[in-house]
């Protein structure tokens, strides 16, 4: 089980609430940590604990790696974004 699933799905049942619209979660996915599905469209989940400057360089070519297998949108999922100033 993927340690961030706990963060996966608590941020998936909040943009339910936001945008009401349901949405299907595979987190059984071997290539991914989570496929989110809405309104038919699906949906890539990247999920991290922390998103600092210090590590934004090495998180941005992990999705750019992502974005190259597939053609499907990614969703970044976080505990904690840093604010830039």
């Amino acid at each position: 089980m993927n340690p961030n699933n706990d963060v996966i799905y608590e941020a998936t049942s909040k943009l339910e609430q936001l945008i009401h619209i349901p949405i299907e979660i595979n987190s059984r996915e071997e290539d991914y940590e989570a496929i989110l599905t809405i309104k038919g469209q699906q949906f890539i989940v990247e999920s991290k604990s922390k998103i600092r400057t210090s590590n934004r360089g090495l998180i941005l070519s992990q999705l750019e790696q992502l974005k190259r297998q597939s053609d499907r949108p990614i969703i970044v999922i976080a505990d904690f974004i840093e604010k830039r100033y």
